[in-house]
């Protein structure tokens, strides 16, 4: 290769081709709160394969009020050490 000076760059290209990772933002169900949903994410890029499956798992989880940002919502999905964490407020209602 010739050009590339930046080796961040290198390892970031051999990352994508080898296990390439994202990060996933979304939205769980919140019961007995003022607003509905709770915005999430993975704080640690997961593997991409499993981007979809998750995001489908998400649709069925319903965590209770309050949810705090920086609650860990969910702390190791599938026993894949994959957190889903609170990066929204929500107060709760009776």
């Amino acid at each position: 290769m010739s050009g590339n000076k930046c080796k961040l760059g290198v390892d970031y290209v051999k990352q994508e081709i080898q296990d390439p990772r994202r990060v996933l933002p979304t939205s769980l169900k919140v019961k007995n709160g003022n607003r509905p949903m709770v915005p999430v994410w993975t704080p640690e890029p997961m593997p991409k394969g499993l981007l979809l499956e998750l995001a489908k798992d998400t649709r069925k989880i319903e965590v209770e009020a309050p949810v705090h940002v920086g609650d860990v919502l969910i702390e190791d999905w599938r026993g894949k050490g994959i957190r889903l964490v609170a990066s929204g407020e929500v107060t709760r209602v009776e």
